[in-house]
């Protein structure tokens, strides 16, 4: 069975090159992980609070400087028989190196992925990790140089990098671009196989419900030659689905009869199924994946009329009248925020009336407790792609970027039931026309190439 261990939750953060200031060269941090660098800064009194009065701009070097996180890998002899083990960063802020005793084994370019770095050592003794992150700025800087300069209402950099475009300021919040291990580093064994993606479909079919799957697995060395079957457990129903040596990606089908439905809060009750998804071999549980899932039927209705094309929401045959918040991160520090945060929030929300929450392009994907809890409350969820009030470079290895960060979210993301709307951008096609961006930009790419193409071949 895949184990997970999660790694220390304090780190050691000092600076390693930049415009610093004499009193922070040379010195060490604790660095919370989750976290980012202008929390434990602050925490250690070494900076004022970034939000208050002038500091976005007094503390501007934090995004001009890069920054090393170390921590100690343990020693875990019983994992020896793991045919692989990886270290798992769940999010990284933004261009990022992974080192372990000093040989580079991962890197990244971007906020919104989960990332792997090999690490055996884990079972043989341990050793050291050391995350470096690259300025922002800086990088930002160079890839507008190397690509040219992209229309954008509150920063020039932001568009060229894969980073949430609101750490460089918008008209509600300050300009604060840093780094951090945002999300959750945990160690995880496996051998054989294990999952890599689950995708359920939930559909009402005939008065049933059925859940159609599609499964990415990923194979050792040895485990490519194993016969597999996927297991699928919903409720009182199962299934399995066999998987052949050297196969890698499993569709199969799992049917409940006239289950009860999921809707929105004040339509109905909001009726989630467990769901449980195993890769076995030989009768052995390799991984195991658990979701809740909901039985609806929702339509985005666009209709043509006398006036151009309807927009609405019906589910369940109930057409709705949308009343909405858009969301933005819940701080500037996202790391700092909890489940009882989110819960907090959406239950604000639905108390002023609210049935739909839009998460803004400009912010990031949100944390699985933000998603759960809509499920919870019956909060529908209009989730945009990450992109905001600019034109975008369609250079490589940007568009490279924006798929596997597209696929990565929309695998995490599309079994809730709450999720009803994928958006392509926050306002980059008004913008288009609003500030003639086919003369402005003169011929380069702005993202047209996302919005049509890329963005809905992977929903």
């Amino acid at each position: 069975m895949l184990t997970r261990i999660p790694l220390d939750p304090t780190w050691r953060l000092k600076a390693v090159a930049g415009p610093t200031p004499t009193e922070i060269i040379g010195r060490e941090f604790d660095a919370p992980v989750p976290g980012d660098v202008h929390t434990a800064l602050e925490r250690a009194g070494a900076i004022p609070d970034p939000v208050i009065d002038n500091n976005e701009q007094l503390l501007r070097w934090i995004g001009e400087t890069s920054w090393e996180y170390n921590t100690g890998l343990p020693e875990h002899p019983e994992l020896a028989t793991a045919e692989c083990i990886d270290v798992v960063f769940h999010g990284v802020d933004t261009i990022a190196r992974a080192d372990i005793n000093g040989e580079t084994r991962a890197s990244s370019r971007n906020m919104h992925r989960t990332w792997r770095a090999p690490a055996p050592e884990v079972a043989t003794g341990g050793g050291h990790l050391t995350v470096t992150i690259e300025s922002p700025i800086e990088v930002g800087e160079a890839e507008r140089r190397r690509l040219g300069d992209r229309w954008s209402v509150f920063s020039p950099i932001s568009p060229f990098l894969r980073k949430k475009a609101c750490d460089f300021g918008w008209d509600w919040g300050p300009s604060l671009p840093g780094a951090g291990i945002w999300r959750t580093a945990e160690i995880q064994a496996w051998s054989t196989a294990r999952i890599d993606a689950l995708r359920p479909t939930a559909r009402l079919v005939d008065g049933d419900g059925v859940v159609f799957l599609d499964v990415d697995l990923v194979r050792t060395d040895a485990g490519r030659a194993v016969p597999l079957e996927i297991v699928v457990e919903l409720g009182e129903a199962s299934t399995t689905i066999p998987v052949p040596a050297g196969e890698n990606r499993v569709r199969g089908e799992v049917r409940v009869a006239r289950p009860e439905l999921w809707w929105p809060a004040g339509l109905g009750p909001q009726v989630l199924h467990t769901l449980v998804v195993s890769v076995r071999a030989a009768g052995v549980v390799l991984d195991e994946r658990t979701q809740k899932i909901g039985f609806r039927e929702l339509v985005v209705d666009q209709e043509p009329d006398a006036v151009g094309v309807s927009f609405g929401v019906t589910v369940n045959g109930e057409r709705m009248f949308i009343r909405g918040f858009n969301w933005i991160p819940d701080d500037t520090s996202v790391a700092l925020v909890t489940e009882s945060d989110y819960r907090q929030r959406i239950a604000e929300a639905q108390a002023l009336g609210a049935n739909l929450i839009r998460v803004w392009g400009g912010g990031v994907f949100e944390d699985d407790a933000f998603y759960n809890a809509c499920d919870e409350a019956g909060m529908l969820v209009w989730q945009d792609f990450l992109f905001a009030c600019a034109a975008y470079p369609e250079e490589g290895p940007f568009t490279e970027e924006v798929e596997a960060e597209a696929r990565d979210n929309v695998s995490r993301l599309m079994h809730h039931a709450s999720l009803a709307i994928w958006n392509g951008n926050n306002e980059n096609l008004w913008f288009w026309f609003l500030h003639d961006w086919q003369t402005v930009l003169e011929g380069r790419s702005w993202g047209e190439g996302f919005y049509f193409d890329v963005l809905p071949r992977v929903v």
